[in-house]
């Protein structure tokens, strides 16, 4: 079992392009921060896979460059800690 805390609702994020909903966080020691993206339905073709995948790399992309601003989540030039995006599908 895996201890941790989960963040619902979490502040939106933003890029210089487009704004980040996170629809929950984890944070936990085994995990790092894993950020759940919620999709409405499941994927049908090869495009709507590809648009879910960017999804993914945006909300890593905002995370990243959010927690990069904080001396004490570094570790030297990296992130002391792991960042995974998923897609919860119905």
């Amino acid at each position: 079992m895996s201890e941790g805390t989960v963040y619902l609702g979490y502040p939106v994020l933003a890029t210089a392009d487009v704004r980040v909903v996170v629809d929950a966080l984890l944070v936990s020691r085994a995990h790092g921060l894993v950020a759940f993206l919620l999709a409405g339905s499941l994927p049908q073709n090869d495009d709507d896979w590809a648009g879910y995948i960017d999804a993914q790399d945006r909300l890593y992309a905002v995370l990243e460059s959010d927690l990069r601003k904080h001396d004490g989540l570094r570790a030297g030039r990296r992130l002391a800690l792991t960042i995974q995006t998923v897609t919860v599908f119905p």
